[in-house]
């Protein structure tokens, strides 16, 4: 993998994409949109590295396992992420109030259920929130 270091965006989406992510790619000092929506034959999960990479948007639907409190530690610069049709590992969207720049927030079927989590999600600055599909009450 030969890319750009001043590469700013980055589609790979429904690319069939196999095995375990490059972790290179969250080293790329100028990334700020990845896209990486519908690779379902993604393995493992996200890098454990320290990601370097200014990321304001990102989309993980139908792909790989995703530990959202490691999300909210390395990627608070985000202002749009869409994690539909995702696999959680650990708790889940009770931490998502950690990315207080958030404006778009794809959260649908995910079989999330009890009550919407309000007093976690940090809507002050949300114009997109989709909670569709999951099971949630109240």
């Amino acid at each position: 993998m030969n890319l750009s270091s001043s590469l700013s965006s980055l589609n790979l989406s429904s690319s069939n994409l196999q095995g375990q992510f490059p972790e290179k790619i969250f080293l790329l000092q100028s990334l700020q949109e990845l896209y990486l929506r519908g690779n379902e034959n993604l393995t493992d999960s996200l890098p454990r590295s320290n990601w370097s990479s200014p990321l304001v948007e990102f989309d993980l639907s139908s792909t790989l396992s995703i530990d959202l409190a490691y999300l909210t530690r390395n990627l608070r610069n985000l202002n749009s992420l869409f994690l539909d049709h995702c696999k959680f590992i650990g708790s889940y969207p009770l931490l998502v109030g950690n990315f207080t720049q958030i404006i778009d927030l794809g959260l649908s079927n995910n079989n999330f259920s009890g009550q919407v989590p309000w007093s976690s999600l940090n809507l002050k600055g949300i114009t997109s929130l989709d909670l569709s599909g999951n099971n949630f009450v109240g």
